[in-house]
């Protein structure tokens, strides 16, 4: 989620209107361990173990009035983070001498806080006049605990 508010801000001493983009996102990054059966067959059953982050951040971004370049303002003033492991079964069918379709299932499971983590409140974000953002108020979102994808894959 996120928002966009029209500010002006001082450029050099002089003022300028410009747009501020704020966006709350989410991230993850986790250490994943498969294995594979039927390797170098067209049908790939797979089982997947892993580990790592899953966490929200808020960015803002500012486009100042006849420009095209969006400026970071502040990259990461707000994070929240917890730690999570799972596991997932999926299948990969091959349809190209490198090109797969794949469908995963995923189990998460939470150290930390179960699969809560806080996220910056909107209603609640500070622009200062100079474009800065912040955020000290938070807000409680659960995530799921599992996850379905189906997407296309190309082995390089």
């Amino acid at each position: 989620g996120g928002f966009d508010t029209t500010i002006m801000v001082t450029d050099n001493g002089v003022d300028r209107n410009g747009t501020l983009y704020v966006r709350n996102q989410l991230a993850h990054a986790h250490y994943l361990l498969r294995m594979t059966l039927f390797q170098n067959s067209g049908f790939q059953p797979f089982v997947e173990g892993y580990g790592g982050v899953r966490g929200s951040f808020l960015g803002a971004r500012l486009v100042l009035d006849g420009e095209d370049d969006r400026q970071p303002v502040n990259d990461v003033p707000f994070f929240s983070a917890n730690f999570n492991y799972g596991y997932a079964a999926g299948l990969r069918l091959r349809f190209g001498k490198r090109t797969f379709i794949t469908a995963r299932y995923a189990q998460m499971f939470h150290l930390e806080d179960g699969n809560v983590i806080q996220v910056a409140d909107p209603n609640a974000i500070v622009i200062g006049e100079d474009g800065s953002v912040s955020s000290s108020t938070t807000t409680n979102v659960t995530l799921p605990p599992y996850s379905v994808r189906v997407g296309l894959a190309i082995n390089l």
